[in-house]
Formats: structure tokens, sequence, C-alpha cells
């Protein structure tokens, strides 16, 4: 369909590009132009877009005039913002739009994945203050902080493990399945990246009160 209307649009600019004449009347005599152009009958197409009309002047001479479409017609801004109009209007394809959508998962999926290295490190450093902590008289409400902080940076890398165990790239889904799939999995990855996001941050704000000073 977006093919056949481009087709048209190109037509169409053909059909609107300006005409030239050449004569083999030597200079073209004012009155021979709108005689070929009112008198079609007098026409004979000689090649793509182009034509001879036989005039004939006032003193019965009979002379030929070259009618044709300029060669860069292609040029015509008309033309050019009806074909641009059709390219937006067309599109991207099915493969562009699974391609585009499956990037924007693996785009989430990398930002979570650089995350990953401070959970390993708020988890490590709060599991050792945990320790120093309950070696040494402590408040319980401190220890329990603790317990729970690393208790859900445990949970946020698990969501991170357990999407990366099961996901799979939708290569020989049907289009409609395999949109429904990514959108499916966008967000799930969303959910697992904003899990991170605020563990990360409780987590931090934990060690920056209870850790060294």
């Amino acid at each position: 369909m977006t093919g056949l209307f481009v087709f048209v649009l190109l037509y169409l600019a053909r059909a609107c590009a300006p005409k030239t004449y050449t004569s083999g009347m030597g200079k073209i005599p004012p009155y021979a132009i709108p005689l070929c152009q009112q008198a079609p009958i007098r026409r004979r197409r000689i090649a793509a877009g182009a034509y001879a009309c036989s005039v004939t002047d006032a003193g019965g001479y009979t002379g030929w005039l070259k009618e044709e479409r300029m060669k860069k017609w292609l040029i015509n801004p008309v033309a050019l913002v009806l074909l641009v109009l059709a390219s937006c209007q067309s599109g991207p394809s099915e493969a562009e739009q699974q391609q585009a959508l499956e990037a924007e998962v693996m785009q989430l999926h990398d930002k979570a994945m650089a995350d990953m290295g401070k959970i390993y490190r708020l988890r490590r450093n709060l599991a050792t203050l945990q320790d120093s902590l309950t070696r040494q008289p402590a408040d319980t409400a401190v220890l329990s902080r603790l317990h729970t902080r690393i208790g859900q940076l445990d949970e946020a890398d698990e969501a991170m493990m357990d999407w990366m165990r099961h996901y799979k790239p939708p290569t020989n889904l049907p289009h409609p399945d395999a949109m429904q799939y990514l959108q499916e999995e966008h967000t799930k990855m969303k959910r697992v990246k904003s899990l991170m996001d605020s563990t990360i941050s409780n987590a931090q704000e934990t060690y920056a009160t209870y850790g060294p000073q």
C-alpha cells in the first residue's frame, strides 16, 4: 500500500514538472507554444515525457516544436515534501518495532546490571557492620535494621538473577506474540530496576547512619 502511494506521488510530481520547449524552426515563435498546448492532436510522443508538435506559421510553413518535462523533475519541492510525508507515514516495519522494544528491555537490563556492584558492596559493608556490633553491646533495633537491609539487598539481587534466568529473546515467536512478550518483560525489568534503586538507597542511608564515621 505504501509503495503504491509513493508511486502515485512520483507520478504526480512528474506530471506537475515544468515543461521546456525547443524548436526546429529556429527561434520559437510566440504563437507556437499555445498552439501546441491547445491542439493535442498535433502532438506525437517521441520519448518518455517528450512530444513533438507540428506547428504551421502564418506563412504556411510547418515546423516541429519539441515539448518535454524537465529532466530534473525530482527536485520539485512539492514532490520532495510529499515523499518525506509518505516515508514518515509508512512507519517502522514489524522487525524494526520488535528490535526497538527489545533494545529498550536490554537497556533497562544493562542499567540494572551496572548497579549489581553497589548491591554486593553494600551487602558486604552492612554484614561487616552487623558482625562488629554483634560482638559488643548494641541497640537491638539497629541490629534488626541492618538485618532487614541485608535481606532486602538479597531480594533485589535474586530478583535480577531470576529475570535473567527466565528471559529468552523471542526470536521464533510471531510478531504479535513477540511484542506482547517483550512488553511484559519490559514491565518486569522496570519493577526489578525500581526495587534495586529503592533497596540501594535505603541501604546507603542505613550504612551512612550506623557505619564508621
